[in-house]
């Protein structure tokens, strides 16, 4: 795809990732017994229900890290 549509000039070269390795009916489960907020979810709730989606985001970010 190209960048344009994400608002990134024409002669970038984007990458655009999706992840959705977490069980997300387990995910709904917990969030339906949460209070009713407006608020984000916080830190803790992405790491309990999608800790696979967390270590490759970190895993990515450590390579950016040490290539940049």
């Amino acid at each position: 795809m190209s960048s344009q549509p994400f608002l990134r000039p024409s002669s970038e070269l984007t990458t655009r990732f999706c992840f959705v390795c977490f069980d997300g009916a387990a995910a709904l489960r917990t969030l339906r017994t949460l209070p009713s907020s407006s608020s984000p979810l916080g830190d803790d709730f992405v790491r309990e229900h999608c800790p696979t989606v967390v270590k490759g985001v970190e895993s990515l970010k450590q390579w950016v890290v040490k290539h940049s």
